[in-house]
């Protein structure tokens, strides 16, 4: 299918799981955040009443 890469998250906390990832040879990519927007939050921001 020409797939590029794949993508996931992985707690910070979760040394177990980055190590077993990295035993892969996965890259984990410390300077990244998951970023989430939900909730009340979300609705304010779809209707365009919360600022950016």
């Amino acid at each position: 299918m020409g797939h590029q890469r794949v993508e996931w998250v992985v707690l910070d906390w979760d040394v177990d799981a980055i190590r077993f990832h990295k035993g892969m040879g996965v890259a984990v990519l410390p300077e990244w955040r998951t970023c989430m927007l939900s909730g009340e939050d979300l609705q304010a921001y779809g209707q365009g009443t919360q600022e950016l």
